[in-house]
């Protein structure tokens, strides 16, 4: 996802997440793509508000847990206000940015880019002896925290803490 501002938020424990389990994000010069997972079903659809915009849900699964939202349209370059709202307008969420990318046709003087793979499982998963399988969840934060203090223009992840987990009986009973 471009940006960090979310996930700095996150880890230094100021952003308030309400009923929001997950937030994925991606983002191009031009249009935020959003999944967010909520901690308990919503009965209507929630929606996006970014800046004065706001773009209704759309339902990913038959229980209403699961919604994305598809913002189009954006101004390259350029951190945008997003905060989820539920269906009488009220906030779900505190409000966090997400910048989009600078204009393929632009010439930039500078774009750091974080990009890592794997940051491991859940913490309920322990090798044979007991220890734990991967890194704690503490320490996944701590280096997290660290990198995005370097304020990349960019971040791009992927892998267990992303998917793997939620095909694991154990971790979807913590």
């Amino acid at each position: 996802s471009a940006g960090g501002m979310l996930a700095a938020r996150t880890l230094k424990g100021a952003w308030e997440a309400g009923p929001v389990a997950h937030l994925l994000a991606t983002a191009s010069h031009q249009r935020i793509l959003l999944k967010a997972s909520f901690q308990t079903p919503l009965a209507k659809a929630p929606s996006l508000r970014a800046g004065k915009r706001v773009i209704p849900g759309v339902k990913t699964d038959t229980a209403g847990l699961f919604w994305q939202f598809d913002v189009a349209g954006l101004e390259p370059a350029r951190p945008h206000e997003l905060q989820l709202i539920d269906a009488a307008r009220k906030p779900l969420c505190a409000p966090w940015n997400l910048k989009t990318l600078p204009d393929p046709s632009e010439r930039v003087s500078h774009f750091r880019v974080l990009i890592y793979t794997c940051a491991g499982g859940h913490d309920a998963l322990l090798t044979p002896d007991g220890s734990l399988r991967f890194l704690s969840l503490a320490r996944r934060r701590r280096l997290l925290a660290r990198a995005l203090s370097f304020q990349p223009d960019a971040v791009i992840a992927n892998g267990d803490h992303v998917y793997w987990d939620l095909r694991r009986k154990i971790a979807s009973r913590m």
